[in-house]
């Protein structure tokens, strides 16, 4: 992978948009960025990191939220675009940053895209094509791993060392870089197989005890449901303490089979009980039968007897139905004869009935004839008020045209009234709009005289305003400028103190160990700093013993003193320039005089002058244009007022022309009508009056005519009824007698002496078959229980009567001893269907179980070998696997650092131990090939550190290259470091080592400080830091 071209924009400190050209700097491969504390240097690498993953470089600027730029306007998104190549084809990645604008209450902006520079066949040249499909975050961040063959995490650590971890690796503790070099070989996945073994292991754990206790529930069931059986090898293995489920199980067997020996002869025994119980149920019901049919005989002469002395009361009801069959033979004939009674007294009845109705119609007819007649006399009434109806009816158009047009008069004549006082109201209001208007015409033409002057008030405020802000500025910097000046002598004072006393402490550190070189000194051995095999001068005295601790504390507590005192320097020296800058920027402001308090409150007194004069102005603009609002307004009133002046004056003339038309017409219907007809109210009041005398008279004159022609016809009605009922009634009478007559021969001829005789023997039809069918029944039952009598006395003739109870209860008891066989043959059977189940149930959890401790030791067995338990080394797996990539670092790192230290040092990995006793194997020690001793890396000087990071750092790198998948990373960045570094022999070697680096076709870019590095490096990528805190780059290419 290579680098092309980075774009950012308001990321960092870079508010604007700044380009920076990789492919002149590819071309140097090798390069300085180079730039004051704070410019933005790493921010580059923050872009870089930006555009193809979305996150910044470094633990400690993960958050991307964090690297908008502070002063980039609102307008300006932060984003950051990277073109690269791979493989030899080129991409562009572009982020930008969504954020909250002025105003707004949620985030604009933000986006992705993913390009790549292909020949587009449509265009038929080369250009950008897309590769996002869904424009989603996840689809890019997946496409850019799968083109660099890096996630964020491995990205940062092979492309760039970061400031601030660059010793990271070689000074961490074991459990420390085990933690760093998981994330970046991913050897996690050892460490979940791990857990999931150490979780499968406990789960087979608790598999296996959980059949083991389900086992021995089940032998805890079978021994309470076999306890009551004796003579059973399976009762004895119960009942032992540690039981042999093995042992139980072939015991099982056995006793089944003992079971159901035992159940065959229950079985046969309750066949035997069965046949005797038949035996005794048979004998039982033949005795049921034969008492029943006993007591049935008994019973049936009983029935016999009662029925001899119902005898004579059967005789008395046979004379009955012959009597009233007789009465039968003539009822026809008595019905006919009452009927004919009945005829005659209603057609007498109705006779009468018809009499009175005939004599109460005449009176009724003479009556409506004397009305009718009286009507007929009111004809000529009649007709005199219909001809004063057809005058009023005539008259009635004329005299509501008269009325309607009198209202319209008497209207007309109020509304021209009105408009009479409306255009005095109209000429008055007009009177006093013009008057006001030249009142407010003659304010408007003061008040624009005295606001011409504020537009300059106004630029001298603005002035003024800048000025003051300015000079605060100034006062506030010159303030913030003497604070630092004070906080800086004070760490100066502080670094020089804590200098010092680190210098005495090394002094006599180094003194220690130039004494004890020469204490193991001996004759003729080559000095390990030398190399001489004499020794005339050795170091002696007998100092301060100061270990390394003491002096890595003291080195410590210098560079924090250092750092402090770089940190508040660089803020005095930025607060200074910026304080020097306004001043030289104001000099015309500022004068001679030397006080910017002075000059700042005369300003102000200056600006609050002005403010008050703008104050008063500014009432006086508002009463300006109020008064210009109410001119216009008015002026706007005035012309509607005459315009409606004129439309009134215009209705006005059209109003008295038309009343003066309804004045001559009113006076023309009036001659035309009589005097008592011109209201037209009374003229309606008496056509009302008329049409109800009218609708009166017809009513009564119809009235009296219809009831008149009513009670004719009904007169003539009654005279025939009349008629027809005595005729009838006549007829009637002559019935009844013959009827009579017939009545009193048929009596006698059927040996009735008197019609009571007949009605005491006479019965109903339903009475009589009542009667018949007693008769019949009690001759049939006399017949039927004779000869059940005589046939059960047959049959019963050597039979006795027996004790039905004792019979019953013999039966019961061999039914009791049957139930105690079942009761047992079912226990049995249950017994045995039970212990079956169990049986089969404790086979079934013996094999689970069996099979489940074969899987347990299995895969205790394999957690013991992942996790370090099962060997003499106590080494786990994913340890195991870090260590052969430690070894390969380790291999690659010496390569490099052989040439740095010309085969002086070499890096051995330490077996440090670890919790329980293992060892990690992830220690650095570093063996001095000229004492040949093996010493920790911790006592390397602050150069020998940055030069085996740097080689650790580099070997990693390679290791990691090699892992990444094929994607081979030609560009790296190394921040910070190489200023602990001596100038005249450790510098020109890394430099060296670099050049190296380089010559294999890698680009290299170190951020550093150090001015003897930037001259030696061919190009130089400057960062240039602003007054206002923003930073621009620029390409340098040294000669």
């Amino acid at each position: 992978m290579i680098l092309n071209q980075l774009t950012i924009q308001a990321l960092g400190p870079y508010k604007g948009k700044e380009v920076i050209d990789f492919d002149l700097l590819n071309k140097a491969q090798l390069f300085a960025i180079s730039g004051k504390t704070g410019a933005g240097k790493t921010a580059i690498f923050d872009g870089i990191c930006y555009a193809l993953y979305g996150r910044a470089s470094g633990q400690h600027r993960s958050n991307a939220e964090e690297l908008r730029c502070i002063y980039a306007e609102d307008q300006d998104y932060t984003e950051a675009s990277l073109e690269f190549t791979v493989r030899g084809s080129r991409y562009r990645a572009r982020r930008q940053m969504g954020h909250i604008k002025k105003n707004n209450k949620s985030k604009t902006g933000g986006g992705i895209e993913l390009h790549r520079w292909i020949f587009l066949k449509e265009k038929e040249d080369y250009g950008w094509e897309s590769m996002l499909e869904s424009g989603k975050v996840n689809e890019m961040n997946e496409k850019i791993m799968a083109l660099t063959g890096l996630d964020v995490d491995q990205f940062r650590q092979i492309v760039m060392l970061p400031q601030g971890e660059f010793e990271k690796l070689l000074l961490a503790k074991a459990e420390d870089k085990k933690r760093i070099l998981r994330q970046i070989f991913h050897t996690n996945l050892y460490q979940r197989f791990t857990e999931k073994l150490d979780q499968r292991r406990k789960e087979v754990d608790q598999e296996y005890f959980q059949l083991r206790q389900n086992l021995r529930s089940r032998e805890d069931s079978l021994e309470e449901l076999l306890k009551e059986e004796e003579a059973l090898e399976s009762n004895l293995l119960l009942k032992e303490k540690e039981r042999n489920t093995y042992q139980l199980m072939k015991a099982l067997a056995k006793d089944m089979d003992r079971l159901e020996e035992r159940k065959t002869g229950l079985e046969t025994q309750l066949e035997k009980q069965d046949e005797l119980i038949q035996k005794a149920d048979e004998h039982y019901y033949k005795a049921k039968e034969n008492n029943r049919k006993l007591e049935e005989l008994e019973a049936e002469r009983q029935k016999m007897k009662s029925l001899e002395e119902q005898q004579e009361k059967m005789k008395s009801w046979q004379l009955s139905l012959e009597e009233a069959e007789k009465a039968q033979k003539i009822q026809h004939f008595y019905q006919r004869k009452k009927e004919t009674e009945e005829t005659c007294v209603q057609k007498t009845k109705v006779l009468k009935e018809a009499k009175e109705e005939a004599v109460r119609v005449e009176e009724k007819r003479i009556q409506a004839e004397k009305e009718w007649e009286e009507e007929e006399k009111k004809k000529p009434y009649r007709k005199e008020i219909e001809k004063a109806y057809d005058r009023i009816l005539e008259a009635l158009p004329k005299v509501e045209e008269l009325s309607r047009k009198k209202e319209r008069l008497h209207l007309g004549q109020k509304e021209a009234e009105a408009y009479e006082k409306k255009m005095e109201d109209l000429s008055q209001r007009q009177e006093l709009g013009e008057k006001r208007l030249k009142e407010l015409r003659k304010e408007q033409e003061q008040a624009s005289e005295a606001l011409e002057k504020e537009a300059k008030l106004i630029k001298q405020q603005a002035k003024l305003q800048q000025d003051c802000q300015e000079l605060q500025e100034l006062i506030r910097r010159k303030e913030e400028e003497k604070r630092l000046s004070k906080q800086k002598e004070k760490a100066e004072a502080k670094l020089k103190s804590d200098r010092k006393e680190a210098q005495k402490v090394e002094e006599k550190w180094l003194n220690n160990q130039a004494r004890w070189l020469a204490m193991n000194l001996q004759e003729g051995e080559p000095c390990p700093v030398c190399g001489s095999l004499e020794h005339p001068e050795k170091a002696t005295g007998t100092g301060e013993e100061i270990n390394r601790k003491t002096m890595e504390e003291a080195k410590e507590k210098e560079k924090k003193a250092n750092d402090a005192y770089v940190q508040v320097a660089t803020k005095w020296e930025t607060v200074r320039t910026a304080l020097e800058e306004g001043l030289q920027k104001r000099e015309d402001l500022l004068g001679k005089k030397d006080k910017l308090e002075d000059i700042e409150k005369s300003k102000q007194e200056e600006k609050q002058r002005l403010d008050e004069e703008l104050t008063a102005m500014e009432v006086q603009r508002q009463k300006y244009e109020q008064g210009k609002e109410a001119l216009r307004k008015g002026e706007k009133a005035l012309l509607e007022l005459t315009e409606k002046h004129k439309e009134m004056g215009a209705k006005q003339q059209e109003l008295t022309a038309e009343i003066a038309t309804l004045q001559g017409q009113v006076q023309s219907i009036e001659e035309a009508l009589p005097e008592h007809l011109l209201e037209l109210k009374e003229l309606e009041k008496q056509k009302q009056n008329l049409e109800a005398k009218i609708e009166e008279a017809k009513k009564a004159y119809e009235k009296a005519e219809s009831q008149y022609k009513d009670w004719r016809e009904k007169q003539a009605a009654a005279t025939v009824t009349l008629e027809y009922a005595d005729k009838n009634q006549k007829e009637a009478k002559k019935a009844m007698e013959n009827v009579a007559e017939q009545w009193k021969e048929k009596l006698a001829q059927e040996g009735f002496e008197s019609m009571e005789a007949y009605v005491a023997a006479h019965r109903t039809e339903e009475k009589m078959k009542k009667l018949r069918e007693a008769l019949q029944q009690y001759k049939e039952q006399r017949s039927l229980t004779e000869e059940k009598v005589k046939s059960l006395e047959i049959l019963l003739k050597k039979v006795e009567k027996e004790d039905l109870e004792a019979v019953l209860h013999h039966c019961q008891q061999l039914r009791q001893e049957q139930k105690k066989y079942q009761k047992e043959l079912g226990r049995k059977e249950a017994l045995l269907r039970e212990t079956g189940s169990l049986k089969s149930y404790i086979e079934k959890e013996w094999e689970k179980m069996q099979e489940r401790e074969e899987e347990r030791n299995r895969i205790a067995n394999l957690y013991q070998c992942a996790n370090g338990t099962g060997n003499e080394q106590k080494l786990a797996l994913e340890t195991y696997v870090l260590q052969h990539y430690f070894h390969r670092v380790l291999k690659a790192a010496n390569l490099r650092l052989d040439q740095l230290t010309m085969g002086r040092y070499r890096l051995v990995a330490d077996q440090e131990r670890e919790k329980h006793g293992g060892r990690s194997g992830l220690g650095i020690d570093v063996i001095d090939v000229f004492n040949e001793q093996q010493r920790s890396v911790r006592t390397f000087s602050g150069g020998e550190k940055f030069n085996a990071s740097l080689c650790l750092a580099l070997g990693l790198f390679d290791v990691i290259q090699s892992e990444s998948g094929g994607t081979e990373m030609k560009t790296m960045f190394i921040d910070e470091g190489f200023g602990s570094l001596d100038t005249q022999e450790s510098l020109p070697k890394a430099i060296q080592m670099l050049n190296q680096i380089q010559e294999t076709g890698r680009v290299i870019g170190v951020i550093s400080h150090v001015s003897e590095m930037k001259e030696q490096l061919p190009a130089i990528l400057e960062v240039i830091k602003a007054s206002d805190g923003s930073s621009t780059t620029r390409i340098k290419v040294n000669a």
